[in-house]
């Protein structure tokens, strides 16, 4: 990985509250011009100091220094979204929510559609290996990257 860029002392952004499995996650991201420079997780339920705000806070740092780095928004997103946990499913606009990395992902992927356009979505789309019954594996696409309209309602409620 290439050297990491040195934060600028200042850095506009904006904060998603998103549902997840675990409760709320508020996702806050910013920018440096158009380019996502560094993500903070924050569960909304009291959790400081838990094991699950410690894995957030170094997946946060790790997701920052990655992103100043030179790592790509979208490869970033792809790379949280459709883990799957033993926790029941959470929604939001109709479309489920599998983890609190997936929650994450999206969060990222609609700040970044807010910002950078509907084109943007495009380069998230996963690619999942799924199993089929006779033992061979494909590759399929989710269908549940954010669209300018998703967007358009998250933001304006």
């Amino acid at each position: 990985m290439s050297p990491k860029n040195p934060r600028p002392k200042v850095l506009h952004g904006e904060s998603w509250e998103v549902n997840s499995p675990c409760g709320e996650i508020y996702v806050t991201v910013n920018f440096k011009n158009d380019r996502l420079e560094e993500v903070f997780f924050r569960f909304k339920k009291k959790s400081q100091g838990s094991c699950q705000s410690t894995i957030a806070n170094g997946f946060a740092m790790i997701t920052s220094y990655a992103l100043r780095s030179g790592a790509e928004a979208h490869d970033i997103i792809k790379g949280m979204k459709g883990h799957c946990c033993s926790r029941s499913w959470a929604y939001m606009d109709g479309k489920p929510i599998t983890s609190c990395i997936d929650a994450i992902g999206k969060a990222i992927e609609m700040a970044c559609v807010n910002r950078l356009g509907e084109d943007f979505a495009e380069l998230c789309v996963v690619k999942d290996v799924s199993h089929d019954p006779e033992g061979d594996y494909q590759q399929q696409e989710h269908d549940n990257t954010a669209t300018l309209s998703d967007v358009r309602e998250a933001v304006n409620g």
